[in-house]
């Protein structure tokens, strides 16, 4: 079989992958009718627990690659919820910061909508007003510790915790498609996060500028859009961006997570 079969056949499955999405969100809606009828809640944790079990046994019985499994079913749970209901979600952006991973991590089977915001402070306004139903900060690094902001702005305002997610701060030096490790001049990032480099830059960058930005992910979208320039940030920047990872692992302390 050729190549352009193969691909045909390819696209012949994600055709119908796609119907069959578009049925299940028929049916989630239907579900969701029926139950405000009832009088019933939309959420419900227990049967959502059996489907992502049953997908659980299912993968390894063919054997799939379990979490990937559960986290497109989770992306799945999340598109027929969000047909549900909205439900908005603030987040410490700008996009593919680490912020934006936790969120995702929390609220990617919830159907979310999510919405980056430039500051701490801000993203509680958001919540405050009503704009946004949850917000994602971070509040402790094990590395860094607390994060004085967001201690304050919780002692400030009516705002409660009401859950927490940690994501491991796992660095990559990313740079535009095409870029050499020996092509970069500039190497940009946040000031935390090229603390925690030191010697990775030391090592294997030696000689190149280091020049602070707000963000991890802003770096990495300046970095894709310039020559020579490499950003370190995570690879969910790298895939918003469209930026290629030069060498991932860049971080000098492998155990370091942030709690949000």
């Amino acid at each position: 079989m050729s190549l352009e079969e193969l691909r045909r056949l390819v696209d012949e499955v994600d055709g119908e992958i796609l119907r069959l999405l578009r049925r299940r969100v028929e049916l989630a809606r239907s579900i969701a009718e029926l139950k405000r009828r009832l009088n019933m809640p939309l959420v419900d944790p227990a049967r959502e627990a059996a489907i992502l079990a049953r997908v659980e046994e299912w993968s390894r019985g063919h054997g799939l690659d379990v979490e990937l499994a559960l986290t497109a079913f989770k992306a799945v749970i999340g598109l027929c919820k969000r047909a549900q209901r909205g439900l908005e979600v603030a987040f410490l952006g700008p996009r593919g910061s680490f912020s934006e991973e936790a969120a995702l991590k929390a609220f990617l089977s919830e159907g979310a909508t999510f919405k980056p915001v430039s500051t701490i402070r801000g993203v509680f306004e958001v919540v405050e007003r009503g704009a946004a139903d949850y917000g994602v900060v971070p509040i402790e690094n094990s590395l860094e510790g607390s994060v004085g902001e967001t201690i304050d702005l919780l002692a400030e305002t009516e705002l409660k915790v009401c859950g927490e997610v940690e994501v491991r701060v796992s660095l990559s030096l990313i740079a535009g498609p095409g870029t050499r490790l020996e092509d970069v001049h500039t190497v940009l990032s946040h000031p935390h996060a090229l603390g925690q480099c030191r010697s990775f830059l030391r090592a294997v960058l030696r000689g190149v500028k280091v020049r602070a930005c707000s963000s991890t992910a802003e770096a990495v979208r300046r970095a894709v859009r310039s020559r020579g320039v490499a950003a370190i940030g995570s690879r969910l920047a790298a895939a918003m961006y469209g930026g290629e990872v030069l060498v991932e692992g860049v971080e000098d302390l492998k155990d370091n997570y942030t709690r949000f």
